[in-house]
């Protein structure tokens, strides 16, 4: 029997497994190599299909559900938290008898091997399929709702946020969900001094402009997983978090030497409107930008 071949990466696709949209997804920001959906989904059962992508299913609501997977069939009872993995090309089934919420997380196949080639041999990489278990994974629960509460707030200014996240949630599969060879190198002791100085340099030089973690670690020739790495050890932060001192800092200082209105400065800094301007200003300050400006 010929299974038809589905995706999660092309809504026409996505609609044969799952009819109903997704209350939130990712798909029209034009993520690469990863999508995420997330569902309140009624009564359903699925074809039999197989995928050209690797799936994430996490259960956000206690429900039980019938799968099948390469071949194997069984009852699950799945709490919020409980995860399900689909390699590509797996035969896959599932049925579930009342409305259900779940994010499907949607990863292309060589999105894993190019996470860290430092460490991890492409050629000897598998993700491992896994029916739902009434356990929870709070690394990647935790993980989902932090881009769902950035895809409700701001959908348009979270990229760099998702880079990040992205990143740590393949790091995480290729830990606890893969099989793989390891190749075993030291990067301990953070970014040579001239890497971390391109690294600064570039940042500083772009911080009105979408920054993408995938641009700096190709200037630096290494994999993002390992920027990220590298970068937390030479500074004591993320990239991420970097990027939003700096330009905090830029607004504090637009705001003490000039006159520009805030909606101004935020886009002058980087940020995507001047909602999300106050947002991490307020965090990291203590104040809003209008009541910092009052006092100086």
């Amino acid at each position: 029997m010929n299974l038809p071949v589905l995706s999660h990466f092309n809504p026409k696709s996505r609609q044969k497994i799952l009819p109903q949209k997704p209350l939130i997804s990712a798909l029209d920001l034009g993520w690469q190599s990863f999508n995420f959906d997330y569902y309140e989904h009624d009564s359903h059962e699925t074809p039999i299909y197989l995928q050209e992508h690797h799936t994430i299913a996490l259960s956000l609501s206690e429900i039980k559900t019938e799968r099948k997977l390469d071949g194997r069939y069984r009852q699950e009872q799945q709490y919020s938290g409980s995860v399900a993995i689909i390699p590509a090309t797996f035969e896959h089934w599932c049925v579930w008898k009342k409305t259900g919420k779940f994010a499907v997380l949607s990863i292309k196949p060589d999105a894993l091997a190019k996470i860290a080639p430092e460490t991890v041999n492409p050629e000897h990489i598998e993700l491992l399929p896994k029916f739902s278990q009434p356990e929870s994974d709070y690394f990647i629960t935790g993980l989902v709702m932090g881009i769902k509460q950035q895809l409700e707030i701001n959908p348009e200014g979270c990229d760099f946020y998702a880079e990040h996240l992205k990143n740590a949630l393949f790091a995480h599969l290729i830990q606890n969900y893969c099989s793989l060879e390891y190749r075993f190198k030291d990067y301990d002791d953070g970014l040579p001094p001239y890497k971390l100085k391109q690294a600064l340099n570039y940042i500083n030089d772009h911080l009105d402009e979408t920054i993408k973690l995938k641009d700096i670690a190709d200037l630096l020739d290494i994999s993002q997983y390992y920027f990220c790495r590298l970068f937390r050890n030479s500074i004591g932060v993320s990239p991420y978090r970097y990027v939003i001192q700096q330009r905090v800092d830029k607004a504090k200082k637009l705001m003490a030497n000039s006159n520009l209105p805030l909606s101004d400065i935020a886009f002058e800094c980087g940020f995507s409107s001047q909602s999300q301007m106050t947002q991490h200003f307020s965090k990291l300050v203590g104040v809003t930008p209008k009541k910092y400006r009052n006092l100086l």
